[in-house]
């Protein structure tokens, strides 16, 4: 197996959750050898090779497990794909998910969508310009008052007043009722939302 796009994968790992690798080659002894990237900060990951021999530093991995390996989501160059919507990514994993999500969060990105679904990090600290009563105009105005039938497909960055723009235009425009569920852990930013 060489390295190329299709090899790119998640490991699963106890101190980081799941780390994105790259298959580098099978062995003939059935073992793989896997390059792992393990990020020391966010900003400024720290890349090393992991054999599949037994040792603190390694992790073994069958060759047999590799087809069951979570794919990470890439283009033809290689690099990461971050998206506004989730429902785009080629792979919907566990580890996809998060990495889509950290990516965002650090770009202060503090909403992603997985279809109608929003999701909202708390980036804890003040996002300039996400609050304001531009966007909010900004989000009505494509949303409710200037919104016809052709642009239903178009692409708009996920906030939360996506949510209740499309919310007051169902309830108001098109006469069906609408709920919105808020849900989250203490200290989530749900009231902020």
């Amino acid at each position: 197996m060489s390295s190329s796009i299709s090899t790119c994968v998640y490991i699963k790992d106890k101190s980081h959750g799941w780390v994105p690798g790259n298959v580098i080659r099978v062995q003939e002894d059935g073992k793989a050898i896997v390059r792992v990237t393990i990020p020391s900060q966010i900003e400024h990951p720290k890349t090393l090779e992991i054999s599949t021999s037994e040792s603190i530093s390694e992790v073994e991995i069958p060759s047999s497990e590799l087809d069951g390996l979570p794919l990470q989501n890439v283009d033809a160059s290689g690099n990461a794909m971050v998206l506004a919507d989730m429902v785009e990514l080629p792979s919907l994993t566990e580890p996809a998910i998060l990495s889509n999500l950290m990516e965002r969060h650090v770009k202060q990105l503090p909403y992603t969508k997985i279809g109608d679904i929003i999701i909202a990090m708390n980036p804890f600290m003040w996002v300039e310009g996400m609050y304001t009563s531009e966007k909010r105009l900004e989000y009505a105005n494509k949303l409710i008052w200037n919104f016809n039938e052709s642009m239903a497909g178009e692409k708009i960055e996920p906030h939360v007043y996506e949510t209740s723009a499309s919310a007051y235009r169902g309830l108001a425009c098109e006469g069906r009722d609408q709920s919105i569920l808020v849900s989250g852990e203490s200290g989530a930013g749900k009231t902020e939302t």
